[in-house]
């Protein structure tokens, strides 16, 4: 909420400062969240199917890292949405044959997952004290979020370079997500 504040205030005229500032509230939330977590995660535990399961960190930080992108995502779509309102196809600048709302649909997409992912490498960084990866989560997210300024740029191609950038993001950091998870599997 508050970076969507910023971003309504500050958006249009300083749009990497918004975003800049917006990614920053953003992990704010996701360690805030995360202290949350760890401070339930015995409760959790006990309420979960199998309590002493190892399987229940990783399934956690999936379902915290859902909600977080589902949130995240409802409040970037619809804000095009309500702007799409009327007649007419607003073409996206930098890939003219392209209606903007299907790759801001398509931008959508790919940062809920994100959202998904990051979510799981931050808790598992913490929690195993791997300093990295909340570093990796807080810089790709930067990478991520100003890839989309190609959107409205001049740059040909502008769309799908952001979409590349950001499901290139998405397979690297998929990796490291469920790596742990295959660890435990394996242990099992």
């Amino acid at each position: 909420m508050l970076s969507m504040s910023f971003w309504q205030s500050q958006g249009a005229t300083l749009p990497m400062a918004a975003i800049g500032v917006g990614v920053a509230f953003q992990e704010l939330a996701r360690y805030g969240f995360f202290v949350l977590y760890a401070k339930s995660e015995k409760g959790l535990s006990v309420i979960s199917r199998v309590p002493n399961s190892p399987m229940n960190r990783p399934e956690h930080a999936f379902v915290a890292g859902f909600g977080f992108g589902l949130i995240s995502g409802l409040t970037m779509y619809i804000t095009q949405l309500a702007e799409s309102w009327g007649p007419g196809v607003i073409l996206c600048n930098s890939c003219p044959s392209v209606d903007v709302f299907f790759v801001s649909a398509m931008q959508t997409c790919v940062f809920i997952f994100l959202h998904i992912v990051w979510t799981m490498v931050m808790f598992d960084g913490f929690l195993t004290r791997q300093w990295w990866k909340p570093v990796y989560v807080v810089l790709t997210h930067y990478g991520a979020s100003f890839s989309t300024l190609l959107v409205p740029s001049t740059i040909m191609g502008g769309c799908a370079i952001s979409i590349a950038i950001c499901a290139a993001i998405l397979m690297v950091t998929t990796f490291i997500a469920v790596r742990p998870v295959f660890k435990i599997i394996k242990g099992v």
